[in-house]
């Protein structure tokens, strides 16, 4: 798997509260996550970093026990949007799930879109949905904060790019709206 993380700030001078993280579990599947904190700054990169820390220190576990969690992980902060999404490869199976106002899409041949459900995770939960969906060498998976457009995508059989950062800046570039925190997550499915 070959993965991109590109962030920017609403503002320059501040600190940017949307984060992004990637592992790998203990039974060799891959976990990928984006988070929101609510608002702007230091509050809403500390809700931001503590659910990215939580996640990493627990993605053993499934994505709703996984979620309950976060909730009382995230009680004492702002709280956070919060999309999770676990591939297996083995299998080609992604799980996902989202609380807020995250983005994810699956872009192959055909871009298949993933909901979140509303709700703030650490303060107004919300009642979690896990997709199941398979996904086949070569897809992209990309998950997005709202300070990107809700319509991002890319194109069906654009090659690969050998530097998975620079297209997630490229997609940031092109889709970021400019008033909020805005943070993109590109994975790609290596064959074999």
């Amino acid at each position: 798997m070959r993965i991109g993380i590109a962030r920017s700030s609403a503002n320059a001078a501040d600190v940017c509260g949307d984060l992004a993280g990637a592992w790998t579990d203990e039974a060799g599947n891959d976990l990928l996550a984006i988070a929101d904190g609510l608002g702007h700054g230091r509050d809403a990169a500390a809700a931001a970093g503590a659910a990215i820390t939580y996640i990493g220190q627990h993605r053993g576990q499934d994505l709703t026990s996984l979620f309950d969690g976060l909730a009382a992980a995230l009680a004492q902060t702002r709280g956070a949007a919060v999309g999770v999404a676990r591939i297996d490869r083995q299998l080609g199976r992604l799980s996902y799930a989202a609380l807020g106002n995250t983005r994810a899409a699956v872009f192959g041949w055909q871009a298949v879109r993933l909901d979140s459900t509303p709700g703030i995770v650490g303060r107004r939960p919300g009642r979690l949905s896990v997709i199941e969906q398979p996904i086949r060498p070569g897809s992209r998976l990309v998950l997005w904060t709202d300070g990107v457009e809700e319509r991002l995508s890319i194109p069906p059989g654009q090659p690969p790019v050998e530097d998975p950062d620079a297209f997630a800046q490229s997609l940031l570039q092109r889709y970021r709206k400019g008033d909020d925190d805005a943070c993109v997550l590109v994975a790609r499915l290596e064959a074999g």
